[in-house]
């Protein structure tokens, strides 16, 4: 008989602990269960900005909105480097026909083509 009251009292003890810790089992695999589902959207937001960069070569990819707006400014800066140029030219035009009517002996020396700064 005393060894029944021990065992039935070591399953009271063994009943009274599982109850115990059922919540924070349950707590547990809830936490764990949505941390997993934070850490897979993470992983699928991550994995669409990779996409974006290299491609399943893990080669450099083509972003073409950058291209394109490289390409325009590009564009932009020819056409207005030829506005310059061709505004350069209309000036000496311009003080030549100038120099020409007042009668100036010392010409204004034409700019080295490239140069920068002279």
């Amino acid at each position: 008989m005393a060894e029944e009251t021990k065992e039935s009292a070591k399953g009271a003890f063994i009943k009274k602990l599982l109850f115990a810790l059922l919540p924070l089992l349950i707590g547990s695999t809830g936490y764990l269960i949505s941390a997993l589902g934070k850490i897979q959207h993470d992983v699928t937001i991550l994995n669409s900005k990779v996409s974006l960069v290299v491609t399943s070569d893990n080669k450099q990819a083509s972003n073409t909105g950058a291209e394109l707006a490289r390409e325009k400014l590009r564009q932009d800066l020819v056409v207005e480097i030829q506005k310059n140029r061709d505004s350069i030219a209309e000036n000496r035009l311009h003080i030549a026909i100038l120099e020409e009517k007042i009668g100036v002996s010392k010409k204004i020396k034409p700019l080295k083509s490239g140069a920068v700064g002279d």
